[in-house]
């Protein structure tokens, strides 16, 4: 059966990276098509309209002014504030500001060894440490649990540490931003007006057959099976577990089988994360302290132990966070036991009854990426190194089949929007150098 249509380039995922993707090589009069298994762009930015502000379920922060995020959002003549970097933590049965945090917390970051012989994990580099107070110990494993969405067993050293160096600096540095405006508006306005030609919407992606000629790509829609598109090129960028995994609405079929696939995906793991948007009728937790109050932290023992305020802005809005093997295990559950397990570490926080939590609740929003077929996870993170190289996005698989996505961006970008962005742009980059 001939494609329907024949193409430059096919990409695979209207999320962040698809969509700079499409953007580049369109702008440079390429043909391209982009098919997306959802009913929407963004992948795992998924913004909802709200009348006090956007509910953002999936990606909220922006970590740092990257350049590739920020003239987006300028050219769109958005804007956005920054989140104070003011934390306070459960001691005991009380929320408090701990001392010299950013110094203690420091001194274990810059014990990570970023280039050792033999690489370990996050756990068993935590049972080297001496002499480090146990709150700070459990600061650190929520922070490498919670920000990188991942299992102290499974992430590796090396890794941490690398991101660590070349990061900005998460905990005590510049601070994370907030966009305004919905965040996936960004995305669903960065084609303009050429969005409904490039993209098409709810097209699952089956198999992909390469030859040394061109890929033929085979969609199911709702109205039709076995719809093929033709390339010379594909970019692939679904999630890390959905090329990892098998499940059957989302998998995809390389034929010929590609075991450079599954090579270039060693070493990488998904995170899992669940967040809870509460929103109540008043703002309790602003008598916690005389100081603003923006985000605020319990131990790794306890389920959602992050939570942060909307500050610099006032209104009644509290997101609860959980992420690594807690957010896993969570995934099964049902939105309104999460929610009721969330008000939970709440009540100890605060010192408010679940009852007083429950009767001042307006309502709350959640989304399980872990269990949507088409992202089954948060995002990725790269695991204990076993061998010294791994795939390079900038060279193709067979000369036809490219990866992009968050997964493969350089360590400190690696699990964001930007990073995603990044890959999407270099990936247009090396295509366009040989079409």
């Amino acid at each position: 059966m001939a494609a329907s249509k024949i193409y430059d380039v096919i990409i695979v995922g209207a999320g962040a990276a698809g969509l700079t993707c499409a953007r580049h090589l369109s702008g440079a009069g390429k043909k391209v098509c982009v098919l997306e298994a959802r009913d929407r762009v963004g992948g795992r930015i998924y913004s909802l309209p709200h009348d006090i502000e956007p509910i953002e379920l999936g990606a909220e922060f922006l970590h740092g002014v990257h350049p590739i995020l920020d003239d987006l959002i300028q050219e769109q003549n958005g804007s956005f504030v920054t989140a104070p970097e003011k934390h306070l933590f459960l001691k005991g049965r009380r929320l408090v500001p701990l001392k010299n945090f950013d110094k203690e917390f420091g001194k274990i970051i810059n014990k990570l060894n970023a280039n050792p012989k033999n690489d370990r994990s996050v756990a068993d580099f935590l049972k080297t440490l001496k002499n480090v107070p146990d709150e700070y110990r459990q600061s650190f494993v929520a922070y490498v649990e919670g920000f990188q969405g991942a299992d102290i067993e499974l992430i590796g050293e090396k890794s941490l540490a690398l991101a660590e160096q070349e990061d900005e600096g998460e905990i005590g540095g510049d601070g994370a931003f907030r966009p305004l405006q919905r965040y996936a508006s960004y995305f669903e306005n960065m084609l303009g007006q050429k969005i409904n030609a490039l993209v098409h919407l709810q097209h699952i992606v089956k198999k992909i057959e390469w030859s040394q000629k061109h890929v033929i790509v085979t969609t199911n829609t709702k109205e039709k099976q076995g719809v093929r598109f033709q390339a010379r090129h594909v970019v692939v960028t679904v999630p890390l577990a959905v090329l990892q995994n098998n499940q059957p609405l989302s998998r995809i079929e390389f034929a010929p089988a590609l075991t450079e696939i599954t090579e270039a995906l060693q070493g990488y793991h998904m995170g899992h994360v669940q967040r809870i948007i509460f929103e109540f009728k008043e703002r309790f937790w602003e008598k916690l302290s005389k100081e603003p109050v923006v985000f605020m932290r319990a131990g790794p023992d306890h389920y959602f132990p992050t939570w942060w305020t909307k500050k610099p802005i006032h209104n009644n809005i509290l997101i609860a966070w959980q992420g690594g093997p807690k957010a896993w295990e969570m995934a099964t559950w049902t939105s309104q036991e999460r929610a009721f397990k969330a008000l939970s570490t709440l009540s100890k926080m605060t010192r408010k009854s679940q009852n007083y939590l429950i009767e001042n609740l307006e309502t709350y929003y959640t989304y399980n990426w872990s269990r949507d077929p088409f992202s089954l996870g948060a995002y990725s993170y790269t695991g204990v190194e076993r061998k010294k190289s791994r795939h390079r996005i900038t060279e193709p698989i067979q000369e036809k089949i490219w990866l992009a996505g968050e997964a493969f961006a350089k360590k400190s970008s690696q699990g964001t929007v930007h990073g995603a962005m990044e890959t999407g742009r270099q990936v247009a980059a090396s295509i366009l150098k040989k079409l």
